[in-house]
Parts: C-alpha cells; structure tokens; sequence
C-alpha cells in the first residue's frame, strides 16, 4: 500500500466500509479518492482538522477605515479569512514607501506591537498609524483545528469510498459479479447520508474577514 499521508480517515477505514481487501483496490487511486475528499471537506467548511498544515493564501487587508492614531490597549483589527489560526507565517504593513515585517516587533496586548486572537482569527496592531491607501497589511498564517470530529472522519471516509467506485467503475465491475456487491447501491446509500453530514462542517472556519 502508498505511504502517502492522509489525514481524515484511512485506507483501512475505506476498505472496511466496502468491505473490499487490499487485494481488490489500486492503491495509488485509493489514495488519491481519499485526497479528493479531504480537498472537498475543505473547500465546504473553509478549514482543516486533524492537525493538518493547511496555509492561506497571502491576504491583503485595508485599515484605511480606522482614522489612524494610537489604538492603546484596544488596538487596529484585522479579521481572516479562516480559523482557528495556528502560527502566523507572514506579517507585514506597509508605512506608505516600504514593507515592515511585525514579525520582527514584539507581540502582546500590553507592550507589543501586535497581537492575535488565535481562535477567533482576529490580529491586532497597536502602534502609531501613519499610512493610508488601502491594503496596508499582508498577511499569510497556517490555520486548521488539531482535533478529528467523529463525523468529519465518517464524512471522510463516505465521501472516498464513492470517490473509489466512481473512478473505479470498472475494476469493481468484476468484484460485483464474484461477490454479489451492488457498488451502486454503495453510491445510493452513500449520498443518502452525506447531506447531512456535510451541513455540520459547512463554513465552520468562515472567518469574518474572508470575502467571496
């Protein structure tokens, strides 16, 4: 079997569920069905689970709505696209003629520079604003929740085993007539539950800031 790495159910989970043996499947194409419904899960909740490193696109925000100043204590906010964010990889705010990186300045609420509400994908700078001309800030941070929901991974596990028999379709062709295994079936019964669901994960890592 591939080592690849797979994140929201296994090979074996798949391979229980159609009760099919290592023997009967191509490895390489289980692999990748699993992939394709971990990409699917994403795209509809617009985050990550089980720990997988997952990076934003590199966003720019405009603070061209807050009239510049000192923002003791409360700071400026800049909302994200996703949550919960894990690390920020990228920060940068442009002074109007060059780009300064706040990684390099001390983060905290009380004497730093900058903070982040991690959870709720909200960052905050604290410091004298002088610039205003929209997209001040670019920003790119790793996001994702390090826990597996049980039925993120039944999804998961649903959503590959007919991604398998769809790209399959023929090599199990001959599997339904030794074993007596209807695979459209499988289908049918398949998309009965996934609505359901997929309605729990749907937008659950929408954060505030993401447009579009």
């Amino acid at each position: 079997m591939s080592t690849a790495s797979t994140y929201y159910t296994s090979i074996d989970d798949v391979l229980n569920f159609l009760s099919l043996s290592s023997g009967d499947v191509d490895a390489n194409a289980l692999i990748k069905a699993i992939q394709m419904a971990e990409a699917q899960i994403e795209a509809e909740s617009y985050t990550c689970f089980a720990g997988k490193p997952c990076v934003s696109t590199l966003e720019y925000h405009s603070l061209t709505t807050w009239l510049g100043g000192i923002w003791m204590g409360a700071g400026i906010p800049i909302h994200l696209g996703h949550k919960p964010v894990r690390r920020i990889l990228r920060f940068e705010l442009f002074n109007g003629s060059n780009w300064l990186n706040m990684l390099n300045y001390p983060e905290g609420r009380v004497s730093g520079w900058w903070w982040c509400k991690y959870e709720d994908a909200v960052c905050y700078i604290q410091t004298l604003w002088w610039y205003q001309g929209g997209n001040e800030v670019r920003i790119q941070y790793e996001y994702g929740y390090n826990e597996l929901p049980g039925y993120v991974r039944e999804l998961a596990t649903l959503l590959s085993a007919r991604n398998y028999i769809l790209m399959e379709r023929n090599r199990l062709s001959m599997l339904e007539s030794t074993q007596s295994i209807s695979f459209d079936r499988v289908v049918e019964a398949i998309d009965a539950v996934v609505p359901s669901l997929m309605a729990r994960i749907r937008g659950v890592g929408i954060a505030t800031g993401l447009v579009g």
